[in-house]
């Protein structure tokens, strides 16, 4: 199974902070104006960016999955209902079933447009 991106934190290596993208940790660092911060470039620093995995939204995840279990066949709709019900976006959706495996070729004939969409968000 592969990993939701949206769980991952990066971890800034001199403080408790975690940030959504590696990007995020290197400006901070850049910015950061306390004694453990100040000075450095977060940009061109010799440190590692480690990353853990944020595990309060993998329920979340698991919800969407058992969503698609429930129906006989995927559609558009019903990728709007199930987001509608978790107040995710319908492409997070998408992108989910799709990970998972679930057979989308409906969806993608259908809605190829709002396919790409969800692999790029």
């Amino acid at each position: 199974m592969s990993v939701d991106a949206t769980t991952v934190r990066h971890l800034c290596p001199f403080c408790d902070e975690d940030f959504s993208t590696e990007r995020k940790v290197r400006e901070h660092i850049t910015h950061e104006e306390d004694d453990e911060h100040r000075g450095t470039n977060g940009f061109t620093m010799n440190r590692t960016i480690e990353t853990k995995q944020d595990s309060s939204r993998l329920p979340l995840h698991n919800k969407i999955v058992k969503a698609a279990d429930k129906f006989d066949t995927l559609s558009y709709q019903q990728a709007e209902k199930v987001a509608r019900a978790a107040d995710v976006s319908k492409y997070r959706v998408l992108r989910v079933w799709d990970e998972e495996g679930f057979n989308l070729s409906g969806i993608r004939s259908d809605t190829s447009l709002y396919f790409e969409k969800s692999r790029k968000e």
